[in-house]
């Protein structure tokens, strides 16, 4: 993993945390529904419902300058936070 020009750390020891103690592989595979709020590159929110629950945290954890933005898929996803204040009304279906 290469460091991301402009993130002071690499995220290899939080995936690593992550992943240790996550209890579920996959976002769709937790007991209640879980859904992961973060934003795009170009700063549109993006709920995250299925796939990679370790990704999804990561993504989530990708606040400028200090982690990366992950990258799911064809976007670069970060803190829903960065886009502004998350919806809070019921997640989309």
């Amino acid at each position: 993993m290469a460091l991301d020009a402009g993130s002071l750390l690499v995220p290899f020891q939080l995936r690593m945390l992550v992943e240790k103690h996550l209890t579920i592989r996959n976002l769709e595979d937790a007991k209640v529904p879980v859904h992961v709020v973060v934003t795009n590159q170009t700063g549109a929110h993006v709920c995250l419902s299925r796939g990679d629950a370790a990704e999804a945290v990561l993504a989530s954890a990708a606040i400028s300058v200090a982690f990366p933005p992950e990258r799911i898929g064809n976007d670069h996803l970060m803190d829903g936070a960065i886009g502004g204040t998350p919806p809070s009304s019921s997640p989309p279906k």
